[in-house]
Formats: C-alpha cells, structure tokens, sequence
C-alpha cells in the first residue's frame, strides 16, 4: 500500500445507554468487499452510552461492504454482551503519509490539518427503548443461546 494512495477511514461504534450494554471483551469489526478484508480489533472497553472512533488506512476501500462485529471472548465482567445501538463510516481526504508528517495519532492530525470527514454511511441497529437493536454475545458465552442473541452481527452497507 502506497503512503500516498492511502486514504484515512474512521468507524464510529456507539453503544446503547441500556443497563450492561457495554463491554470489556475484545471486540473484532471486520470490513469486507471484493477488493478488501481489513478486521480492526477493538482491545478497549465499549462503554455504555458512549462513541468509540477507531482508524484504518487504505487504497482499495469502498462501499458496498460487508461490516462484522464479532466478540472475541468473554471479558473480565460476569456480565458478557456488547449492544451497538449504531455505527458510521467516514472518510477523510488526507493520507497516511499527511497523518504520518504530522507526528499525531489520526484524529488529532485531521484536526491539525483543517479536514472534515465526508461521511459515507451511518447505521442505526435498531430502537434500543424497544429492544429492537441486537445484542452482540461471545461464541462462549451460554448467553449466546437467547433470543435477539447473535455472537456476531453483519450488515451490508452501501
């Protein structure tokens, strides 16, 4: 991938302001078309109620994609599950190498650099007041077994 081809891609996860929707697990969200199989794992936590911005280079990116979201284990909690209420992806017009002259991590750079996210597509998973957004469980959680329970959750965007 050429520094200067690449173009910076932001996800922002944000997650339902419900009792235990957050997580401490390690979360995957993989984005994936015919020209692109890029997985950014999410080490955090995903707290409740907030929005978590995570960053990606590339030159091949675009949209239809598929986006997974998938829990990679159960976490430090007795209480395993993730629920995304909602997911954007952005674009911005700078490149890797333009982020890299800066000396900042991607968010402080586009901020840096005067540029503004041209946004490609927001997501809502669902009405959370109504239970209608899905839980997200580890493949080892005995969780995972409920209704509206998935270990992992795709959508095609775009």
């Amino acid at each position: 991938m050429s520094l200067e081809d690449s173009k910076l891609y932001r996800i922002r996860v944000v997650t339902a302001d419900v009792d235990d929707a957050g997580t401490d697990a390690e979360v995957d969200i993989t984005l994936r078309n015919d020209s692109i199989h890029e997985t950014i794992e999410v080490r955090s936590g995903l707290e409740k109620n907030t929005q978590d911005d995570f960053f990606f280079f590339s030159s091949k990116f675009s949209l239809p994609c598929e986006v997974v979201f998938e829990m990679g284990g159960l976490g430090a909690g007795n209480k395993p599950g993730w629920l995304l209420k909602a997911f954007q992806i952005a674009r911005y017009d700078v490149t890797a190498a333009e982020v890299m002259m800066t000396g900042q991590n991607p968010a402080k750079a586009v901020s840096l650099l005067g540029k503004e996210a041209s946004t490609f597509i927001s997501v809502m998973t669902g009405n959370e007041s109504k239970g209608e957004a899905g839980w997200i469980y580890p493949y080892s959680s005995q969780e995972a077994g409920k209704d509206n329970a998935l270990s992992n959750q795709t959508y095609t965007v775009g």
